[in-house]
């Protein structure tokens, strides 16, 4: 092995057809509607409701609803918290020893913004008024600052690293190579791992992790305790930015189309790290001489961009008095995606003498297609007069339609192992959508609204049913909103979503020599909390 003292090894990494999967398709697909503030603080409850500039991504025939015009924008602050448990032994609970760690990150956003222009035909049947708009709801927030650690004498990230050469077979001169464009990307964080010291040959053939040993029995233990951390950093948003025509027959029907153009940004830096809890229990040999580790940390940076195309088509009917039905539905999605991923890794040992190893980073970018399902959506709403109103819907979209498919070719087959997992990793999600509004003064109003969403994730049992973890991801809220007698109007929404248990492995489970080591488990629970305000103007 290479004597190293500090070092870093930072390369590009082509994603490839292998890196696209089921947990890609659902974070560019997934919709979390914002809206407005009065549109969030009723739980986006609006497909039978319209009137609102946040209900027109979900009904396009909701600009037709009012008989005047409006602009409005919102801005928003989100923070995303959550706690995580960490347990060295790969499972969280059954006694096992857990650790404890907290985390929370702000952000700020503007979820919701635009101008909708209602024109007066002047007549007295038919059609009564049309709409053109222009608007941007965001439909889902990637802000996230994760943390979990722990203290672990089983298992190590540079031991799986190690696992992962010696299994398939990869000689150094491969591992040490000038060209990074001749391997796998599949082995490339073994590649940096190696150049950057955390792996070095066992002499025999394998490769042993820097805080491995090799004991009698060709197992290679870890030879203390280690200090592991595991963070994961995001940024992002995900918006539907619509062009709306809507028309009003009257008074009774309305019909609404949009041109929807989907624009989303997403970025992570995933770290994990491991430091040696007491230094003298990994000694390692380095030209020559003992030397001990110290520390390690290797990072992703992920970055995402794209924009996507759909159309949307919605109705509203109103039968008798304050009864209100809504319906819509959305094509698929479209989207055209540029991912950008690299790594880098670093070892320290005790002596800070020694050579340093730094590769050139080469950065590759990728382009593919995503298309996203279609979804529908139903309502049913009813108003009390001036008192106030009810709303409920109910949307439905089927995630294992989502395909990966290339820019430019017809042929997809790279695609395929892609595109099975998401046949098998995902399925048909449920949204119920409640809404409430009450007018304590002819210009104050309070307003309340829950979501209940039903994950769209799947997984294959061990008798090879295809079935649902029956979790869901919840949200309450509620809001008051102003009305000036004039044009100006405000609203206030709180919001607070909790999301399902997650689960994450820093990294696969492995074979260290003659035993498999489990991989630590993180028990992740996280939620959402955002405040909108909304400014707006009716003319």
């Amino acid at each position: 092995m290479k004597r190293i003292s500090t070092v870093l090894a930072a390369i590009g990494i082509c994603l490839g057809l292998q890196a696209q999967n089921v947990s890609d398709a659902l974070r560019f697909s997934v919709n979390d509607y914002f809206g407005t503030a009065r549109s969030i603080a009723m739980g986006n409850a609006f497909t039978a409701l319209g009137g609102d500039i946040g209900s027109i991504t979900i009904n396009p025939a909701g600009s037709a609803v009012n008989n005047y015009s409006q602009i409005s924008f919102s801005p928003a602050l989100n923070i995303m918290g959550g706690k995580t448990e960490y347990s060295a032994d790969g499972y969280v609970g059954n006694g096992n020893p857990t650790r404890t760690s907290s985390y929370a990150k702000a952000s700020g956003q503007i979820p919701s913004w635009g101008a909708v222009m209602n024109f007066d035909t002047h007549r007295k049947r038919g059609l009564k008024s049309f709409s053109f708009g222009v608007v941007g709801n965001a439909t889902a927030s990637y802000g996230n600052d994760l943390l979990a650690e722990g203290y672990n004498p089983n298992s190590s990230y540079m031991g799986y690293l190690a696992a992962l050469s010696s299994i398939d077979g990869l000689s150094e001169a491969t591992l040490d190579k000038g060209s990074y464009w001749d391997i796998n990307p599949y082995y490339w964080p073994a590649v940096v791992g190696y150049r950057s010291g955390m792996i070095s040959s066992s002499g025999n053939g394998d490769y042993v992790g820097v805080a491995q040993g090799i004991a009698s029995d060709g197992s290679y233990p870890v030879l203390g305790e280690l200090r592991q951390k595991y963070g994961k950093l995001t940024t992002g948003s995900k918006s539907d930015i619509v062009f709306n025509f809507g028309m009003n027959f009257n008074n009774r029907l309305y019909i609404g189309a949009n041109l929807g153009i989907t624009d989303l940004s997403y970025s992570s830096r995933m770290q994990i790290s491991e430091s040696a809890v007491n230094v003298t229990d990994f000694p390692v040999t380095v030209d020559g001489q003992t030397d001990y580790f110290k520390s390690m940390r290797m990072r992703e940076y992920y970055r995402a961009s794209g924009s996507g195309l759909y159309g949307k088509f919605g109705i509203i009917y109103k039968p008798v008095g304050g009864l209100r039905l809504g319906a819509s539905v959305q094509t698929p999605t479209v989207n055209y995606i540029t991912e950008h991923l690299w790594y880098s890794g670093e070892t320290d040992f005790d002596n800070a003498y020694g050579y340093e190893d730094i590769s050139e980073k080469d950065e590759y970018i990728y382009d593919y297609r995503l298309v996203s399902p279609m979804r529908a959506d139903i309502g049913v709403a009813y108003t009390f007069g001036k008192a106030g109103l009810v709303s409920v819907d109910y949307e439905l979209c089927n995630y294992s339609s989502m395909r990966f498919k290339e820019i430019g070719s017809s042929d997809n087959g790279g695609f395929d192992n892609s595109n099975r997992s998401i046949e098998d990793g995902a399925g048909v999600s449920h949204m119920l959508r409640i809404g409430a509004e009450m007018n304590v003064l002819p210009a104050l109003a309070l307003r309340f609204g829950y979501n209940l969403t039903s994950t769209p994730e799947r997984y294959i049992n061990d008798s090879g049913a295809k079935v649902s973890p029956g979790t869901f991801t919840q949200s309450i809220a509620c809001g008051v909103g102003y009305r000036s007698p004039r044009s100006f109007f405000c609203d206030l929404a709180l919001r607070s979503r909790i999301d399902p248990v997650e689960y994450i492995y820093p990294y696969p489970s492995y074979d260290a020599g003659t035993r498999f080591v489990l991989s630590p488990e993180i028990v992740n629970r996280a939620s959402l909390a955002s405040i909108v305000m909304t400014f707006g103007w009716r003319f």
